[in-house]
């Protein structure tokens, strides 16, 4: 059965969330479907790149998105259309084309279009189609929205209106969607019964690869913040962290040095670094900033959906203390190792149970070590990319050999 995976960047590196999920999401596939995909991307793919994908793609067509003048005026006209900024960003009637003649040429049983700003592309194509929102975007740009001032208010205001519509064309465009948590299904602007439709499609982890290492240097720090950094709920995060929790933590008679490990740190956390904060930009080994570290504290206040650093630090068999809204996005189970401590916006004051966890967690190196023992049990429990591949094999397999679909 062929299945045509459409992204709206080239999956690798893994430097963003989008990629590491296509990526592995690709390589669980290809063990089902014959594969084959279209991404874009505004310059030529190199050769490594392409190399990292071929093994489990049986064709890989690029489109290319065109100059900042070709985007600018193509978000003008899909603006006068209500579409999303970000799928005007990503779309280009020559990309549209070169995708029609490669749709045509591989002819799928099956399609599979990532995140609501490749629904221009796909949403015509009269086959099985697959949404995968990934995230509730509408929801993170309508709390990036609520902090907002000046123009960026008005964009983001905008951008929350067309995301809510899109959000809720795709639900009757596509024959199924997928998101990645149950948070995320929550605050899709559907109804209940709707909500239950869309299917939890969850990220994986690599456990053969995130693993306990050893540390690479003689210096560890007591916390680490991983993730990519031009990103602004981690850039709010990483600014919690320095600003408010550092201070906090000093109160206490308990100073700690801070590691910021990440791709693309924006002018506003590379002047976060000191003496006691360290900002490594790109990374080659993410396992060697979890190793650095004695626990990892994300104070995630904006943003939804799955925090990958979370997983992969557990599968590191490092600890973890994180907001809500974070272990939110790790899914409703019981036995989850993750501390989870309420913050918000509406309050200046750093609780006293985040500064307690962390007390607790460097005084007690006993309890560092279960907790690491417990995170990454739990991610070998839940967190497995085949398993989630196959349960969209299961998902898809009664439709697509039916014949039924929305067209």
């Amino acid at each position: 059965m062929k299945l045509l995976v459409v992204l709206s960047r080239f999956p690798y590196p893994l430097e963003k969330g989008d990629q590491l999920r296509a990526y592995h999401q690709i390589k669980a596939l290809s063990a089902f479907y014959e594969l084959h995909l279209f991404c874009l991307s505004p310059r030529p793919v190199p050769a490594a790149y392409l190399q990292a994908l071929t093994p489990y793609c049986a064709s890989i067509c690029i489109g290319t998105a065109g100059g900042w003048l070709n985007r600018l005026f193509q978000a003008v006209r899909l603006w006068r259309k209500g579409w999303p900024l970000q799928c005007a960003y990503f779309y280009s009637r020559r990309a549209k084309r070169r995708f029609d003649a490669y749709y045509a040429q591989v002819s799928p049983d099956l399609l599979l279009s990532q995140l609501v700003r490749t629904m221009p592309y796909t949403v015509d194509k009269p086959v099985f189609k697959v949404l995968d929102y990934q995230d509730t975007f509408s929801y993170g740009v309508y709390k990036r929205y609520q902090v907002a001032r000046g123009l960026r208010r008005w964009l983001f205001r905008y951008e929350y209106r067309a995301l809510l519509r899109a959000e809720t064309d795709a639900f009757s465009r596509y024959d199924l969607c997928t998101i990645i948590s149950e948070q995320d299904r929550d605050a899709l602007p559907l109804d209940h019964t709707q909500q239950m439709r869309v299917k939890i499609w969850r990220n994986g982890v690599d456990t053969d690869y995130f693993q306990p290492v050893p540390p690479p240097t003689d210096r560890v720090f007591d916390i680490v913040f991983a993730g990519n950094m031009g990103y602004q709920p981690n850039e709010d995060a990483a600014e919690y962290l320095v600003q408010r929790l550092q201070p906090a933590m000093a109160q206490h008679d308990r100073p700690v040095d801070i590691l910021l490990a990440g791709t693309s740190p924006t002018y506003v956390v590379r002047r976060l670094a000191s003496d006691t904060v360290t900002v490594t930009g790109w990374i080659r080994d993410m396992r060697e900033a979890y190793a650095s570290g004695r626990m990892l504290v994300a104070p995630m206040r904006l943003g939804t959906g799955m925090q990958n650093k979370l997983l992969e630090a557990m599968a590191c068999g490092l600890p973890c203390i994180a907001s809500e809204i974070a272990v939110r996005g790790l899914g409703d189970f019981d036995d989850c190792p993750v501390y989870a401590v309420p913050l918000s916006f509406d309050n200046d004051r750093v609780p006293d149970a985040l500064v307690q966890a962390v007390c607790r967690y460097l005084s007690d190196a006993g309890l560092r070590a279960e907790k690491g023992r417990q995170g990454r049990a739990f991610v070998l429990k839940y967190y497995s990319w085949p398993a989630q591949a196959a349960h969209f094999k299961t998902w898809t397999d009664g439709f697509v050999l039916s014949g039924s679909h929305v067209g």
